[in-house]
Protein backbone atom coordinates (compact mmCIF):
# COMPACT_ATOMS: atom_id res chain seq x y z
CA UNK A 1 0.00 0.00 0.00
CA UNK A 2 0.94 3.55 -0.93
CA UNK A 3 2.45 5.93 1.90
CA UNK A 4 0.00 9.01 1.95
CA UNK A 5 3.33 11.36 1.31
CA UNK A 6 3.79 8.81 -1.81
CA UNK A 7 0.20 9.94 -2.87
CA UNK A 8 0.51 13.74 -2.50
CA UNK A 9 3.89 13.65 -3.94
CA UNK A 10 4.17 11.32 -7.30
CA UNK A 11 0.42 11.34 -7.89
CA UNK A 12 -0.69 15.28 -7.05
CA UNK A 13 2.31 17.09 -7.49
CA UNK A 14 4.49 15.43 -9.62
CA UNK A 15 2.09 13.13 -12.11
CA UNK A 16 -0.65 15.78 -12.32
CA UNK A 17 0.30 19.27 -10.77
CA UNK A 18 3.40 18.93 -13.22
CA UNK A 19 1.46 18.11 -15.74
CA UNK A 20 -0.97 20.51 -15.68
CA UNK A 21 1.46 23.16 -15.64
CA UNK A 22 3.30 21.72 -18.68
CA UNK A 23 0.16 21.76 -20.29
CA UNK A 24 -0.64 25.70 -19.81
CA UNK A 25 2.57 26.69 -20.59
CA UNK A 26 2.52 24.59 -24.04
CA UNK A 27 -0.82 26.28 -24.55
CA UNK A 28 0.35 30.02 -23.92
CA UNK A 29 3.43 28.78 -26.12
CA UNK A 30 0.96 27.93 -28.97
CA UNK A 31 -1.04 31.01 -28.39
CA UNK A 32 1.40 33.88 -28.76
CA UNK A 33 3.06 32.32 -31.37
CA UNK A 34 3.64 33.73 -34.92
CA UNK A 35 2.48 31.70 -37.78
CA UNK A 36 3.54 32.01 -40.93
CA UNK A 37 1.44 31.39 -44.28
CA UNK A 38 3.64 31.81 -47.40
CA UNK A 39 4.02 28.66 -48.94
CA UNK A 40 6.96 25.86 -48.28
CA UNK A 41 7.86 26.57 -52.45
CA UNK A 42 8.72 30.08 -51.48
CA UNK A 43 11.37 29.20 -49.08
CA UNK A 44 15.19 29.99 -50.45
CA UNK A 45 17.17 27.34 -49.25
CA UNK A 46 16.55 23.43 -48.38
CA UNK A 47 17.10 23.67 -45.00
CA UNK A 48 14.59 26.71 -44.87
CA UNK A 49 12.17 23.86 -46.21
CA UNK A 50 13.49 21.06 -44.48
CA UNK A 51 12.76 22.81 -41.42
CA UNK A 52 9.19 24.14 -42.61
CA UNK A 53 8.05 20.67 -43.39
CA UNK A 54 9.29 19.03 -39.84
CA UNK A 55 7.42 22.34 -38.31
CA UNK A 56 4.31 21.89 -40.29
CA UNK A 57 4.04 17.84 -39.53
CA UNK A 58 4.52 18.02 -35.65
CA UNK A 59 2.53 22.24 -35.02
CA UNK A 60 -0.94 23.19 -35.34
CA UNK A 61 -0.87 25.91 -38.47
CA UNK A 62 -3.16 27.90 -36.10
CA UNK A 63 -4.76 28.08 -32.82
CA UNK A 64 -7.19 29.57 -31.09
CA UNK A 65 -7.65 30.36 -27.33
CA UNK A 66 -10.56 28.16 -25.56
CA UNK A 67 -12.27 29.92 -22.57
CA UNK A 68 -15.01 28.14 -21.57
CA UNK A 69 -16.29 30.88 -18.83
CA UNK A 70 -18.38 28.55 -17.01
CA UNK A 71 -19.81 31.55 -15.07
CA UNK A 72 -21.85 32.67 -17.96
CA UNK A 73 -24.44 31.10 -18.44
CA UNK A 74 -25.96 27.85 -16.90
CA UNK A 75 -25.48 25.61 -20.17
CA UNK A 76 -22.00 26.55 -20.06
CA UNK A 77 -21.12 25.48 -16.03
CA UNK A 78 -22.88 21.90 -16.72
CA UNK A 79 -20.90 21.64 -19.89
CA UNK A 80 -17.44 22.23 -17.45
CA UNK A 81 -19.07 20.08 -14.88
CA UNK A 82 -20.16 17.30 -17.09
CA UNK A 83 -16.64 17.23 -18.90
CA UNK A 84 -15.18 16.42 -15.24
CA UNK A 85 -17.50 13.63 -14.36
CA UNK A 86 -16.41 12.48 -18.01
CA UNK A 87 -12.74 12.63 -17.58
CA UNK A 88 -12.66 11.32 -14.25
CA UNK A 89 -14.85 8.33 -15.69
CA UNK A 90 -12.28 7.93 -18.02
CA UNK A 91 -9.47 8.02 -15.33
CA UNK A 92 -11.26 5.34 -13.30
CA UNK A 93 -12.05 2.68 -15.86
CA UNK A 94 -8.01 2.75 -16.34
CA UNK A 95 -7.85 1.25 -13.26
CA UNK A 96 -10.83 -0.38 -13.06
CA UNK A 97 -10.31 -2.30 -16.20
CA UNK A 98 -6.89 -4.08 -15.55
CA UNK A 99 -7.92 -5.49 -12.47
CA UNK A 100 -11.20 -6.58 -12.75
CA UNK A 101 -10.23 -8.39 -16.35
CA UNK A 102 -6.92 -9.57 -14.69
CA UNK A 103 -4.73 -7.66 -16.90
CA UNK A 104 -0.85 -8.71 -16.04
CA UNK A 105 0.85 -5.53 -14.79
CA UNK A 106 3.35 -5.88 -17.19
CA UNK A 107 0.50 -5.83 -20.34
CA UNK A 108 0.61 -2.64 -22.51
CA UNK A 109 -3.00 -3.25 -23.31
CA UNK A 110 -3.53 0.54 -20.63
CA UNK A 111 -1.09 2.02 -22.50
CA UNK A 112 -2.07 1.02 -26.19
CA UNK A 113 -5.55 2.30 -24.86
CA UNK A 114 -4.65 5.61 -23.88
CA UNK A 115 -2.87 6.25 -26.48
CA UNK A 116 -5.85 4.98 -28.99
CA UNK A 117 -8.20 7.21 -26.62
CA UNK A 118 -5.98 10.29 -26.33
CA UNK A 119 -6.59 11.75 -29.90
CA UNK A 120 -9.96 10.84 -30.23
CA UNK A 121 -10.55 12.78 -26.59
CA UNK A 122 -8.75 15.92 -27.85
CA UNK A 123 -11.27 16.44 -31.00
CA UNK A 124 -14.10 15.67 -28.86
CA UNK A 125 -13.58 17.81 -26.32
CA UNK A 126 -13.18 20.48 -28.93
CA UNK A 127 -16.33 19.45 -30.43
CA UNK A 128 -18.12 20.00 -27.35
CA UNK A 129 -16.49 23.35 -26.36
CA UNK A 130 -17.91 24.57 -30.06
CA UNK A 131 -21.28 23.05 -29.12
CA UNK A 132 -21.45 24.76 -25.74
CA UNK A 133 -19.83 28.06 -26.42
CA UNK A 134 -20.50 28.86 -30.40
CA UNK A 135 -24.11 30.21 -30.52
CA UNK A 136 -24.08 28.95 -34.69
CA UNK A 137 -23.15 25.15 -33.90
CA UNK A 138 -26.50 22.91 -33.36
CA UNK A 139 -25.35 19.75 -33.24
CA UNK A 140 -22.65 17.71 -30.89
CA UNK A 141 -19.51 16.30 -33.11
CA UNK A 142 -19.46 13.02 -34.46
CA UNK A 143 -15.77 12.31 -32.55
CA UNK A 144 -17.99 12.99 -29.09
CA UNK A 145 -20.67 10.25 -29.83
CA UNK A 146 -17.61 8.03 -30.41
CA UNK A 147 -16.14 8.74 -26.91
CA UNK A 148 -19.34 8.59 -24.85
CA UNK A 149 -19.89 4.78 -26.84
CA UNK A 150 -16.41 4.05 -25.90
CA UNK A 151 -16.67 4.95 -21.87
CA UNK A 152 -20.06 4.18 -21.69
CA UNK A 153 -18.89 0.12 -23.29
CA UNK A 154 -15.71 0.45 -20.56
CA UNK A 155 -18.28 1.38 -17.60
CA UNK A 156 -20.46 -1.57 -18.59
CA UNK A 157 -17.65 -3.98 -18.33
CA UNK A 158 -16.37 -2.74 -15.31
CA UNK A 159 -20.17 -2.81 -13.80
CA UNK A 160 -20.65 -6.53 -15.52
CA UNK A 161 -17.28 -7.91 -14.72
CA UNK A 162 -16.56 -6.22 -11.59
CA UNK A 163 -14.53 -8.54 -9.35
CA UNK A 164 -15.81 -10.97 -7.01
CA UNK A 165 -12.59 -10.29 -4.39
CA UNK A 166 -12.92 -6.66 -4.63
CA UNK A 167 -10.65 -5.12 -1.82
CA UNK A 168 -12.96 -3.12 0.80
CA UNK A 169 -13.04 0.50 0.86
CA UNK A 170 -11.74 1.51 3.86
CA UNK A 171 -14.35 3.54 6.52
CA UNK A 172 -11.94 6.61 6.45
CA UNK A 173 -11.97 6.97 2.85
CA UNK A 174 -15.84 6.29 2.32
CA UNK A 175 -16.57 9.11 5.29
CA UNK A 176 -14.28 11.62 3.41
CA UNK A 177 -15.68 10.84 0.09
CA UNK A 178 -19.43 11.75 1.54
CA UNK A 179 -18.14 14.84 2.78
CA UNK A 180 -16.47 15.66 -0.37
CA UNK A 181 -19.69 14.42 -2.22
CA UNK A 182 -21.70 16.39 -0.06
CA UNK A 183 -19.60 19.69 -0.66
CA UNK A 184 -19.79 19.51 -4.10
CA UNK A 185 -23.64 18.82 -4.40
CA UNK A 186 -24.00 22.22 -2.02
CA UNK A 187 -21.26 23.87 -4.38
CA UNK A 188 -23.53 22.89 -7.35
CA UNK A 189 -26.15 24.06 -6.20
CA UNK A 190 -25.15 28.09 -5.20
CA UNK A 191 -23.16 27.67 -8.26
CA UNK A 192 -26.58 27.42 -10.72
CA UNK A 193 -28.61 29.88 -8.87
CA UNK A 194 -25.47 32.15 -8.93
CA UNK A 195 -25.26 31.70 -12.54
CA UNK A 196 -29.22 31.77 -13.21
CA UNK A 197 -29.33 35.32 -10.96
CA UNK A 198 -26.45 36.08 -12.93
CA UNK A 199 -28.56 35.85 -16.38
CA UNK A 200 -31.33 37.77 -14.78
CA UNK A 201 -30.07 40.58 -13.98
CA UNK A 202 -27.84 40.76 -17.44
CA UNK A 203 -30.81 40.41 -19.17
CA UNK A 204 -32.56 43.04 -17.14
CA UNK A 205 -29.58 45.44 -18.12
CA UNK A 206 -30.02 44.21 -21.67
CA UNK A 207 -27.11 41.80 -21.82
CA UNK A 208 -24.30 44.37 -21.52
CA UNK A 209 -21.87 42.75 -19.07
CA UNK A 210 -22.29 38.99 -20.99
CA UNK A 211 -21.92 40.38 -23.89
CA UNK A 212 -19.19 42.39 -22.98
CA UNK A 213 -17.44 38.79 -22.03
CA UNK A 214 -18.24 36.97 -24.71
CA UNK A 215 -16.84 39.89 -27.00
CA UNK A 216 -13.55 39.20 -24.92
CA UNK A 217 -13.64 35.61 -25.66
CA UNK A 218 -14.19 36.36 -29.23
CA UNK A 219 -11.32 38.67 -29.26
CA UNK A 220 -9.28 36.60 -27.89
CA UNK A 221 -10.12 33.47 -30.09
CA UNK A 222 -9.38 35.66 -33.65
Amino acid sequence: SECWWDQWLLDVLISNGLGIEIGVRLCEYLEVRRYHWSGILTLPTLGGKVKRALVEAFTPTSWRKVRWQPFISVKRFVAVNFLILVIHINDLSAFLLKFNLWVPENSALNIWRILLLFPSAVVSIRQLYSYFVDPNCKRIGMQCWVVGAILSVETALNVKFVAVDFPPVPEQNKWWWKVAGTMYFVYFLWAISYVKERERRSSLEGGSSLKEEANTEKTHSE
